[in-house]
């Protein structure tokens, strides 16, 4: 992948599945060990529209990207890629398919497994699941629930995947998920309250964006037409002397998003199509806290002045809420919310 041209591969496909209707994987190469940039993702996987996946060497704990699997970084916008690694196989741990060629079990490699993998758990959910989770919906929960281990986030991107859908759909004890999704049109406000109904002193927030992008695939520095601009207010009671509005934290800001410390820009994770962040707080410095998110658009760079030619675009945030000990948290959050509506998931028979 070159920083100073798009692929058309890359931009025909993205421009596919720029209005949300679809979901792929795709896998980003098997050259990871080669030197330099000649072991970097390779087209199309650097879209923005779709999961870039990698290869992990195990499916133990004590997994590490596979030697072959292709790293990172991405552009910006895209600067995280791979999204995930899954298991893809390593000279002591093998991935068995079938081979119609010798009508036999044999052992392969290859981000090109990983892929398919990726597309059977993303598949899993939307069928064990009785509500309409969009694609968008999907691929934020994929990567809401992926586990760096503190690996490089330019070889493993946000982490290894889960490897069944029950890992993304099932909560600990003493935590909640909670799934946002809708449409936003270009220039709309959008307030999503964060419940904090905790019984204990401190509440880890980790939260997923994810969007579908309108591409321009003719000016690469500043590829995705479509952008959120979030702001996390932590306590709305507390304003700000001088504009008179809720105090605002930082959330996501970029230095604390991107670990290879590469931005282009001040605000560049603004323009990312997935953004995700962890982090803790005492319970008594959130009092109504909410996302603020608007709708950005942008054409050859600039601001554009055909807002209302533009159609909306489809958003999701899944929120996790963990409050260490608490383990009525999932209950108290459904009592006290009423317009939250339980997510039902049916039981698969393991043979």
């Amino acid at each position: 992948m070159d920083d100073d041209e798009v692929h058309v591969w890359t931009s025909v496909l993205d421009q596919y599945l720029q209005d949300g209707h679809c979901l792929a994987t795709i896998a980003i190469g098997n050259d990871g060990d080669l030197p330099g940039e000649l072991g970097r993702i390779q087209p199309p996987s650097d879209m923005v529209n779709s999961l870039a996946i990698g290869a992990s060497n195990s499916q133990s704990e004590t997994w590490e990207r596979a030697p072959y699997s292709c790293t990172g970084p991405g552009r910006s916008p895209g600067l995280v890629k791979p999204d995930g690694v899954l298991f893809g196989r390593s000279e002591d741990e093998k991935f068995y398919v079938y081979s119609p060629v010798s009508h036999s079990i044999v052992g392969t490699m290859g981000t090109s497994y990983a892929a398919p993998l990726a597309m059977r758990v993303a598949a899993g959910i939307d069928a064990l699941t009785d509500f309409d989770l969009t694609t968008n919906s999907i691929k934020a929960l994929m990567i809401h629930n992926a586990k760096s281990e503190k690996h490089s986030q330019n070889e493993v991107g946000w982490g290894k995947l889960p490897h069944t859908p029950e890992e993304i759909l099932e909560c600990l004890d003493d935590e909640a998920t909670i799934l946002f999704q809708g449409e936003l049109k270009p220039n709309q406000h959008l307030r999503i309250p964060i419940p904090n109904d905790a019984n204990c002193s401190s509440v880890i927030l980790k939260a997923t964006f994810c969007i579908n992008a309108v591409t321009d695939p003719e000016h690469p520095l500043h590829y995705t037409r479509s952008g959120l601009d979030i702001t996390f207010r932590a306590n709305q009671n507390k304003k700000n002397d001088e504009q008179q509005h809720p105090d605002a934290k930082r959330f996501f800001s970029s230095k604390e998003l991107y670990l290879t410390e590469e931005e282009l820009r001040e605000d560049a994770h603004k323009w990312e199509t997935t953004i995700s962040r962890s982090k803790k707080f005492r319970l008594n410095t959130l009092e109504d806290p909410v996302f603020d998110v608007k709708y950005h658009t942008r054409e050859q760079g600039a601001a554009t002045e055909k807002i209302n030619d533009l159609s909306p675009i489809q958003y999701s945030l899944v929120l996790t809420i963990q409050a260490i000990g608490d383990v009525n948290l999932y209950n108290s959050i459904l009592q006290k919310n009423q317009t939250l509506q339980p997510l039902k998931v049916s039981t698969r028979i393991q043979l």
